[in-house]
């Protein structure tokens, strides 16, 4: 699908539109409470554009909010690299086999 998404009837349909920030196809987002906090992360920031008519800045508060964290999963494939392909416990062909 290229363009954007057509609006869903009885949905909000708002838009949050991110950049690639480090020229690496992600987005990038860090969590900013406390470590071992209770609950999802959570980025805050101020998103400035250009207003369309006045040409004034426009200053927009964002939060995003997720679960999960990206850095568990590149802690696993770091641990992973230290083994060998033979010292796998599971052999490919085992993985992909119907129960």
């Amino acid at each position: 699908m290229w363009g954007p998404p057509k609006d869903v009837e009885g949905k909000c349909n708002a838009e949050l539109h991110i950049a690639d920030d480090y020229g690496d196809n992600h987005a990038t987002m860090k969590c900013q409470l406390e470590p071992g906090h209770a609950g999802p992360h959570r980025e805050d920031y101020t998103h400035t554009e250009l207003d369309n008519i006045s040409h004034e800045p426009e200053r927009l508060p964002i939060t995003i909010t997720w679960e999960g964290d990206a850095r568990m999963e590149d802690k696993l494939l770091d641990d992973m690299s230290e083994y060998e392909p033979d010292e796998c416990d599971v052999d490919d062909d085992e993985r992909y086999q119907d129960d």
